[in-house]
């Protein structure tokens, strides 16, 4: 009787079972960021996007960020953690991932701590290329409107990374049955990926005997991981004495100053969101046209596009004063 009589006029909250961006607040299993006109409560099972705050932005940017500076590598691993937050407004309309390849102790995995800390504790956000088939579909899942990260890919089934390639950029999983015969519900998401390996897709797939589709290389772009500056990965080791000791500190500190850069950056776009809606969609197509020649084929545009949405990112954030580098 009392819930009958009294629950219309008491306040209300409108559950979601999904994280990221819903309306103009950006859902997290331990926050909301935005406002909204009612309470946004996060009520699915997953919890691998609160993965702990440790350190203020201040000190990620002392510590992490201003080490990213000079090194274009870097800069491309952290632009890619702010640029899949602000993916659904881009115009882009698909997810997409880049692939840093080259032999091993250049600093690639030290690459993805650095992008991984941008959301949280290098440990618990990254993810490895053993992830696959249904797994790779739940994981996906749970960084909608996020970076994934995934370390080496040689850990993957080669017959399968063509697959996981056109999987996450498809952003939908397979549809499958119940027990009682009922269509399940199709995970989907939206994200970008940051992946890691001593060679090519290209190279993986025809190990395994397959003929790789030219439409693979576009959906996970391959980028040198060695910056030619006899470093490997880095062109500035900044006071460091080599890129050993540069590497083992950015480490170091990505597990010290997590997560506190990536809020406020959530925090930034929300408070920009109706700005960013209007005009992203349009200074990402100014940008790849500044990065590409006109008469560029539509794969190269796609991949085009994509490498500028994270630099219309990056300066989004520079204008905020996030990530401590001009």
């Amino acid at each position: 009787r009392y819930l009958l009589m009294d629950c219309d006029q008491a306040p209300r909250a409108r559950g979601v079972e999904t994280t990221g961006w819903f309306g103009n607040v950006f859902v997290m299993p331990h926050r909301t960021i935005g406002t909204a006109t009612e309470p946004v409560i996060y009520q699915g099972q997953d919890r691998i996007a609160a993965c702990g705050e440790s350190g203020t932005a201040d000190e990620w940017r002392e510590h992490i960020g201003r080490l990213c500076a000079g090194n274009s590598r870097l800069i491309l691993s952290v632009c890619a953690a702010l640029a899949a937050s602000i993916l659904p407004f881009s115009g882009i309309g698909e997810s997409g991932g880049f692939h840093l390849f080259g032999a091993s102790s250049q600093g690639k995995t030290t690459s993805l701590c650095v992008a991984s800390s941008v959301n949280g504790l290098p440990a618990s956000t990254m993810q490895t290329w053993r992830n696959t088939g249904n797994a790779i579909e739940g994981t996906a899942a749970k960084h909608h409107h996020r970076l994934l990260c995934l370390d080496e890919i040689r850990e993957a089934v080669e017959r399968e990374i063509g697959v996981i390639v056109m999987m996450l950029s498809g952003g939908a999983g397979k549809l499958r049955m119940k027990d009682t015969a009922v269509l399940r519900e199709r995970l989907t998401w939206m994200l970008l990926w940051l992946s890691t390996g001593e060679h090519r897709l290209t190279h993986y797939m025809e190990a395994a005997g397959l003929k790789p589709d030219p439409g693979m290389e576009v959906r996970q772009l391959d980028i040198p991981a060695d910056a030619g500056a006899g470093n490997g990965l880095f062109e500035n080791l900044h006071e460091h004495e080599d890129a050993r000791a540069f590497s083992e500190n950015l480490r170091t500190a990505c597990n010290q100053y997590h997560g506190a850069v990536g809020i406020a950056w959530l925090e930034h776009v929300a408070q920009h969101l109706d700005e960013i809606r209007r005009d992203l969609p349009g200074q990402v197509a100014s940008m790849a046209l500044k990065l590409m020649p006109a008469d560029s084929e539509s794969q190269v545009k796609r991949a085009g596009r994509r490498l500028a949405l994270r630099a219309v990112a990056g300066e989004y954030a520079t204008r905020g004063g996030l990530p401590g580098w001009a």
